[in-house]
């Protein structure tokens, strides 16, 4: 027991430095890295517009709906963070060529480990919320709800705190895990024990990093959507036609507002098909790249950890 608590509740410190940073830029812009998370936002996308009809509607169906949009999303994610963060893994031990395709057979033959973290996280904030619920119930009964309600309140108390520690818990798992399962090995309880760690003993160092990380991921993801933007209107303004450029206005719309065009020209359905794509994946790969750059911070975050840990 005194192994497990000294391994969970060690003490960690976060420290970065101006090296971090400019791997942060160079590693979050590479290509190789910011076209990761493309496959998963059209996954995510293409779930939306199927389920679509369901989450808009007044019934039960939608909460269903919108539960397993957001659980399928959040894993699809992790799965693809999870191959960043082992590209990012291999460039800083100076594996230059290692492949995407590498990177997804390791998450592949590791999975049941990866998923683990979540799983176990979310098992315990459901125990402890399920348990709560029920705890409120007996003060519901009639004849000594108020005596329960007053003798039970400080475990009422400190049960709704540890709900509110294990749901940044989990937020930590889901954005921190993947840099974790490749730096300390791919070991699912390792995982899990450093993620408790994380929340324990630095979670105020660790929202500050967060919070700079968001944002300098957001100032060049911006700077990258200026350029993609200049290109768009460039692109509108001198090279398309008016008619041409209502037809991409029009595609564009659609998109926006999530509604399907159909032609009786099986030409201009391919057409539009084919336009849209290319539309998404402008968007999603600049969406990508801030993804990328929220991961690079994350993994050189988790790696000095583990070294001035040490």
């Amino acid at each position: 027991m005194s192994r497990l608590n000294k391994s969970i509740f060690n003490p960690i410190e976060l420290k970065n430095s101006s090296s971090d940073f400019f791997r942060f830029i160079i590693l979050g812009i590479k290509f190789k890295y910011s076209l990761v998370y493309v496959p998963f936002l059209f996954i995510s996308y293409f779930l939306y517009k199927l389920l679509y009809s369901q989450i808009y509607t007044e019934n039960v169906n939608s909460y269903f709906a919108v539960f397993f949009l957001i659980t399928f999303s959040i894993l699809i994610f992790n799965l693809f963070n999870a191959i960043n963060s082992k590209l990012i893994f291999e460039r800083f031990n100076g594996n230059k060529n290692y492949k995407i395709k590498n990177a997804f057979e390791f998450i592949n033959s590791n999975l049941p480990s990866f998923i683990f973290p979540h799983v176990i996280i979310s098992i315990i904030t459901s125990f402890f919320i399920i348990f709560l619920y029920f705890l409120f119930k007996l003060s519901e009964i009639p004849s000594i709800g108020n005596l329960v309600l007053s003798t039970l309140y400080l475990i009422y108390f400190f049960i709704s705190l540890v709900i509110i520690f294990n749901i940044f818990v989990l937020f930590i798992s889901i954005f921190f895990n993947s840099s974790i399962f490749c730096i300390y090995g791919g070991d699912a309880f390792t995982s899990t024990f450093k993620i408790f760690s994380l929340a324990s003993s630095n979670l105020f160092k660790l929202i500050k990093n967060t919070i700079l990380n968001f944002i300098i991921s957001s100032l060049l993801s911006l700077f990258c959507f200026i350029i993609l933007y200049f290109n768009f209107i460039l692109i509108n303004n001198f090279f398309l036609d008016k008619k041409q450029h209502d037809y991409l206005k029009l595609i564009t719309n659609s998109i926006i507002n999530n509604k399907s065009i159909y032609y009786n020209n099986y030409i201009d359905q391919i057409s539009h098909t084919i336009l849209e794509f290319n539309l998404l994946f402008i968007l999603f790969f600049l969406i990508s790249t801030f993804l990328s750059f929220i991961n690079v911070g994350n993994f050189i975050c988790i790696s000095n950890i583990k070294k001035y840990s040490q």
